[in-house]
């Protein structure tokens, strides 16, 4: 009888084990909730992937500027111009799909400081991933003999309304066509990555904006006053 109780006593958790457990495991939780905060986690979770997918584009766009022979840096979206000495500036290329919203080709009550007209260029949302030259970002990837990246990223919230997607200009300086410099910019969300947040990554990137988060060759394309609100 003892080596009987003894063996089903072994064979599984007691009530005080499981209750203890429990006990734990709402301990550990209420932790998790008052100090890890899960909405803010979430929050840096998708600044992560941000701050890898404009990395990922930079290495792409300088792999492409590289090793392309004839280095268009609006694709065939644009024949003649980005290439050949045709420089496609001031312009400015987002992550926005056409059917959430289009947005005006030069909208007055975004007139920069350097009273420079901005155009725009979107995809559908068909082709928007495309990394052919018709995606959002319109450089075809697929010239170049190494796949340098699959398909293009998109904000993960990726809301014109809310402010959260990727945006993209270019400048070639004609005659000089070898020299191409490139800016990439986002808008972060949570406390911890954001202007004046305990790992600010807005302010501390070297871009002309302390309020967004900006990569590239020169992060002086995109003017100051134009940001997500402006529109």
């Amino acid at each position: 009888m003892v080596n009987k109780l003894t063996k089903n006593h072994s064979s599984g958790f007691t009530f005080i084990e499981i209750i203890v457990t429990l006990g734990v495991a709402i301990i550990i939780l209420g932790i998790f909730v008052a100090v890890g905060d899960p909405v803010e986690m979430f929050k840096i979770s998708r600044d992560n992937k941000r701050i890898s997918d404009l990395s990922a584009l930079k290495l792409a766009i300088a792999t492409y500027i590289e090793n392309s022979t004839t280095t268009d840096l609006d694709g065939p979206k644009f024949p003649g111009v980005g290439g050949a000495g045709v420089d496609m500036y001031p312009y400015l290329f987002i992550s926005i799909p056409t059917e959430q919203i289009t947005i005006p080709p030069y909208p007055t009550q975004c007139n920069p400081q350097n009273q420079q007209e901005w155009g725009f260029s979107q995809s559908d949302s068909t082709k928007l991933l495309k990394t052919d030259g018709y995606g959002w970002l319109p450089i075809n990837f697929q010239e170049l003999p190494l796949r340098v990246i699959s398909e293009l990223p998109i904000d993960p919230i990726n809301s014109y309304a809310q402010g959260y997607y990727y945006s993209y200009a270019f400048k070639g300086y004609a005659p000089n066509t070898t020299e191409r410099v490139f800016e990439l910019r986002t808008n972060l969300e949570s406390k911890t990555y954001s202007y004046g947040g305990k790992n600010d990554k807005e302010s501390t990137d070297n871009g002309i904006v302390d309020t967004l988060y900006e990569i590239g060759t020169n992060l002086t394309l995109i003017p100051e006053a134009f940001t997500y609100e402006c529109f």
